[in-house]
């Protein structure tokens, strides 16, 4: 990009006044509708400030070559959507721990243990929602808060990846 958007420089703006004030960690929405030269640049900067800097990408993609990709330009770890609709689909019965297995560990891709896991996240209906048939997966929770307690072990401790708690998730 000759020249770089100005866009660019603003974010960078935005990052570097929030780490002056101690934030250590990025959650990025929608990472994947951004130019990976964009990150690539952005993140290197706000490492040049603070190496130990945490970069999560929020990513509607379900395309592990998509999820490396933006691992590749710097992103310490990924939300992985394919896991969490999984977890639900097994939850509500509509799956089976084979199913789940498969998503987890079918591929044999080095980049697996950068999928965050999560039970929550601020695009998806909150865990302790009713189940409502919809043909969207985001449309319905888990069914109750009690499904954390249950699915938290299963997603959690499955594998080594990342672990993404929303806030209030611990009291349902």
């Amino acid at each position: 990009y000759d020249p770089m958007p100005d866009t660019w420089t603003k974010m960078d703006a935005i990052l570097a006044h929030w780490q002056g004030h101690g934030v250590d960690g990025f959650a990025c929405h929608h990472a994947d509708l951004i130019p990976l030269e964009a990150w690539t640049w952005l993140i290197d900067q706000a490492r040049a400030r603070d190496p130990e800097v945490y970069f999560v990408a929020d990513a509607e993609s379900t395309d592990n070559a998509e999820l490396d990709a933006l691992l590749g330009v710097g992103f310490d770890a990924v939300n992985h959507d394919a896991g969490y609709r999984e977890l639900k689909r097994l939850y509500q019965g509509n799956a089976s721990q084979n199913s789940y297995a498969a998503v987890m560990f079918g591929v044999d891709d080095p980049e697996r243990p950068h999928y965050a896991q999560y039970l929550e996240t601020h695009a998806e209906r909150r865990l302790a929602s009713p189940v409502v048939p919809s043909p969207e997966p985001g449309d319905s929770g888990f069914g109750s808060k009690e499904a954390g307690y249950q699915l938290a072990p299963v997603a959690y401790l499955f594998g080594g990846a990342p672990i993404l708690i929303y806030n209030g998730q611990e009291v349902g």
